[in-house]
């Protein structure tokens, strides 16, 4: 069996889709399957220095006039190199489809909230690009391929926006490698402060965001505030490339929280932050199903997590942490984190979000993606 993979692009260290892709093609290669991939930007080896040598990846050498006219040039490439094609949404939907990125309306109908006014300012500068995708996404519905959704969320929003059932839908919640986490020993939280520069006393919250605006790093300053009379302190680490940090420390400042609220940019080493941390906040107004959530469980923090994130579907309310209804909502965001400041209730329930990391691992995900890959095949015959 031969798959070929579509992606925009292949920097595994980016994280997300690309991480995700490359996991999945280096563990079709321990399963003997021939693996290609066709990416739409020049791909490097130095971009994947573990790729495994029996993975092939081919780039457009030019990109089309606009986005469906490169994923018709990407496909075609693919389609030279033979076998199944599986779409991260780069191409035309490809046999097997699978947007990690849920339906392109939410996101941006989400972000465009988050944005406020600035929001709808770039909604409509970029409405003819908003166009471009939507004919791209119906062209990758159209393709007739199974699509792949990682979330009975991003499941709903397709067969509400494109009609379709069950016969073309497949579920599969993402997952992690584990491995990579497990939860810090209190002698391993206190060495991940000092190497982060954090107070060694109080609570900390984390949360791990490169869009800080749609992940709600707001809400979660604000949140605090509400707790800086607590004792011993509340303290939030919010990780991520987020370019406008400075707007958010101003924030910070104004609501006197300066000092509790942490925002080193992105981490070379983030599982230092999952080690420093007692618990995770994740208030954000859309994720199709976020793998920093995933994280955080194999990690042991329980989490208050909005339920417009996908990966929620996993949490049980009260058992791995709390569910946040309203991400909007500081006082109900507040609520929830102060529930998480008794030690004994988060060791409890950080215990019962490793158990759930475990039963969510990366290889059994990738044997159920691997039948589904096998299905789609079979239609096509």
């Amino acid at each position: 069996m031969r798959i070929t993979l579509l992606v925009e692009r292949l920097e595994p260290a980016r994280g997300g889709a690309e991480a995700y892709a490359a996991s999945w093609a280096a563990w079709l290669a321990t399963q003997g399957v021939q693996v290609g991939v066709a990416t739409l930007f020049p791909f490097s080896e130095s971009d994947w220095l573990s790729k495994p040598p029996q993975v092939t990846v081919r780039s457009l050498d030019r990109l089309g006039g606009d986005v469906v006219e490169s994923a018709r040039r990407l496909e075609a490439l693919a389609r030279h190199e033979g076998g199944l094609l599986h779409d991260f949404g780069a191409g035309l939907g490809g046999d097997l489809f699978q947007p990690l990125f849920g339906l392109r309306a939410t996101a941006q109908r989400a972000e465009r909230q988050a944005f406020g006014l600035r929001g709808r300012l770039r909604y409509w500068q970029r409405l003819a690009r908003r166009h471009e995708l939507r004919r791209l996404e119906a062209a990758q519905i159209a393709g007739g391929g199974l699509l792949v959704a990682c979330s009975r969320r991003v499941a709903a929003d397709f067969g509400a926006a494109y009609g379709l059932g069950e016969e073309r839908v497949r579920l599969l919640p993402n997952a992690i490698e584990s491995r990579g986490f497990s939860p810090a020993t209190p002698s391993q939280r206190a060495a991940a402060r000092i190497a982060l520069g954090l107070p060694s006393d109080g609570t900390l919250f984390l949360q791990v965001a490169h869009n800080f605006r749609l992940k709600g790093v707001a809400t979660s300053i604000r949140a605090l505030a509400r707790l800086r009379g607590q004792q011993p302190p509340v303290h939030l680490l919010a990780v991520g490339r987020g370019p406008d940090r400075r707007t958010f420390r101003k924030l910070a400042r104004r609501l006197g929280v300066a000092d509790r609220v942490h925002l080193p940019g992105a981490l070379a080493a983030a599982q230092l932050a999952f080690q420093a941390a007692d618990a995770m906040v994740h208030p954000t107004r859309y994720d199709a199903g976020s793998l920093v959530s995933l994280e955080a469980l194999a990690a042991g923090l329980p989490l208050a997590i909005s339920v417009e994130d996908g990966s929620s579907e996993l949490i049980t309310d009260g058992v791995q942490g709390w569910l946040i209804r309203d991400p909007e909502d500081v006082g109900e965001v507040a609520f929830q984190m102060k529930r998480l400041l008794d030690p004994g209730l988060r060791g409890a329930m950080g215990a019962q979000a490793r158990v759930l990391a475990l039963h969510s691992e990366r290889r059994d995900a990738f044997r159920r993606l691997l039948g589904f890959a096998e299905e789609a095949a079979a239609r096509r015959r």
